[in-house]
C-alpha cells in the first residue's frame, strides 16, 4: 500500500473513533452543488462531498437553507458531475426539514459563503480568495457587496477557516490581523478518472496535433485574457505559429473580455477559438493535447487550472502573481501579468527551448502536481477539524454535567 493509501486507512479509523466518541454529524451546505456546470467552487465542494460520503456515509447530510437533501440525489449529481438534476428535484420527495435536535455534535461545513451562521455546534468554511477586496475592479458591484458583507461575519463565526493556499491565509492576516480565529491552509487537488487516459490513447494517442495554447477558466476580467489579446495585436505573427484555444464558460463584465475588432479575422479563421464550457473528459483531452497552457490571471486564491495542466504533462506559462508561484513551483515559467511584451518574450523563449529543458519543465510540473490530491486535501481538513470537534464535544459534556 502506498503512503497515501495507508494514510487514508488510518484516517478512516480515526473518523470512526471520532464519531463513536462525539456522535458528530456533518452537514454540508449543498448550495455550490446546485450549479449545472461545475467549475471552481462547485468542483471543490463536490470533491469534498465525495469523500465525506465515502468515509462518513451514515454521518453526512446535505442541506440547502432549511432543507435536508436526499443523499441519493446528491450521489447522482456527483456521478454526473453536474447539479442540473439536483437543482431541479431537490425540493421534492426525499427532502425534509433540517433538524438539529437529535443527539451528537452538529458540524456545519460550508464550501464557500455561509448562508447561515451560528446554527451548528462547530462551523467551518472555505476562504477561496480575497479578490473582491483586493481587486474589486474585476467584479460587479453586487458581487463585491455580497462577498464583502459575508467575509468577516463568516470567519468570526467559524471554529475553523480553511484557506486554499498560504497566499490566501496570509492575505487574510495582512488585511484583517490576528483576531480571526483558527486559520489553516488546505490545498485544492486534482484527479482524473482512470478511463480518461484510456480514451485519450484511443482518440489521440501519438497522432500529430497542430500546436495550440490553451487558456482554461471562466471568461471574466480578473483572468486577464485582455492581455493575451494585446500581445496578439502587437505580435500577430504568433497566431500563424499556434492557435489560441479558450476553454470555459462566459462570466461577468463581458465587454472587458471580448475579442478586439483587430483580431476578428483571426477568430473567423479559427486561429482564436472559444469552446465554452466543456465536459471533464474534453477538458482533460484538450489539456493533454495542448503544447502549452497559459494562465495570465491577475489574482488567484489557488489556481486549479495550473495544477490540472501540470498533472497531464502540459507546461503552463502563468502570471507571477498571488498564489500561482506557490502552486506552480520553481520550474514553472512565469511572466508579468501587466506586460504584453513580457508575455510575448516568455512565449517565444519557450518555443525555442531545447527539448531537454522542455522535458525538465514537464517532469518538474508533474512532480509539483502530485502534491495536490483531493485525498490529501480531505486528510488535511480532518486533521485540522477533528481536534476542534473533540474539544467541542468535551465542552458540551462538561456543560451538561454542570446542569445535571
Amino acid at each position: 500500500m502506498d503512503r497515501i493509501g495507508n494514510r487514508m486507512v488510518l484516517l478512516k479509523d480515526r473518523l470512526d473513533a471520532l464519531v463513536a466518541e462525539t456522535g458528530a454529524m456533518v452537514y454540508i451546505d449543498a448550495t455550490p452543488l446546485l450549479d449545472a456546470n461545475w467549475t471552481g467552487i462547485p468542483m471543490v465542494a463536490a470533491r469534498f462531498a465525495q469523500r465525506f460520503l465515502t468515509f462518513l456515509p451514515d454521518n453526512t447530510e446535505f442541506f440547502f437553507e432549511n432543507l435536508l437533501l436526499d443523499k441519493d440525489l446528491v450521489r447522482a449529481a456527483l456521478e454526473a458531475n453536474s447539479g442540473q438534476e439536483l437543482n431541479a428535484s431537490f425540493r421534492g420527495e426525499g427532502s425534509r426539514r433540517l433538524d438539529l435536535s437529535g443527539p451528537g455534535l452538529s458540524v456545519g461545513f460550508f464550501p464557500s459563503i455561509k448562508r447561515v451562521r451560528g446554527y451548528f455546534d462547530v462551523e467551518t468554511s472555505i476562504s477561496h480568495d480575497l479578490s473582491t477586496l483586493i481587486t474589486p475592479e474585476f467584479h460587479t458591484a453586487s458581487n463585491v457587496d455580497h462577498h464583502m458583507r459575508a467575509m468577516i461575519p463568516d470567519i468570526l463565526t467559524n471554529d475553523l477557516t480553511l484557506c486554499v493556499s498560504d497566499a490566501t491565509r496570509l492575505d487574510l492576516l495582512a488585511y484583517f490581523g490576528e483576531g480571526l480565529g483558527r486559520l489553516a491552509t488546505v490545498y485544492n487537488g486534482v484527479e482524473w478518472p482512470e478511463e480518461f487516459a484510456v480514451r485519450y490513447s484511443g482518440e489521440v494517442g501519438q497522432r500529430p496535433v497542430e500546436r495550440y495554447v490553451m487558456i482554461l477558466g471562466t471568461r471574466e476580467p480578473r483572468k486577464n485574457i485582455a492581455k493575451i489579446f494585446e500581445m496578439l495585436t502587437r505580435h500577430p505573427q504568433v497566431l500563424e505559429e499556434m492557435r489560441f484555444v479558450f476553454v470555459g464558460k462566459t462570466g461577468w463584465l463581458q465587454d472587458k473580455t471580448k475579442v478586439p475588432q483587430v483580431l476578428a479575422d483571426a477568430e473567423a479563421r479559427g486561429r482564436i477559438v472559444f469552446t465554452g464550457f466543456v465536459s471533464e473528459y474534453d477538458k482533460y483531452k484538450l489539456l493533454r493535447a495542448a503544447w502549452l497552457t497559459l494562465y495570465p490571471s491577475y489574482f488567484e486564491g489557488f489556481g486549479l487550472p495550473v495544477v490540472e495542466s501540470l498533472s497531464v504533462g502540459t507546461p503552463c506559462l502563468a502570471s507571477f502573481s498571488s498564489s500561482l508561484p506557490e502552486v506552480g513551483g520553481p520550474l514553472l515559467p512565469y511572466f508579468d501579468p501587466l506586460s504584453a511584451d513580457d508575455l510575448h518574450d516568455k512565449l517565444t523563449a519557450l518555443a525555442k527551448l531545447p527539448q531537454a529543458e522542455w522535458d525538465e519543465i514537464v517532469a518538474g510540473g508533474r512532480r509539483m502536481a502530485e502534491r495536490f490530491t483531493w485525498d490529501e486535501a480531505f486528510a488535511d481538513l480532518i486533521n485540522h477539524l477533528a481536534p476542534i470537534i473533540t474539544a467541542a464535544a468535551a465542552e458540551s459534556r462538561t456543560g451538561d454535567a454542570a446542569w445535571s
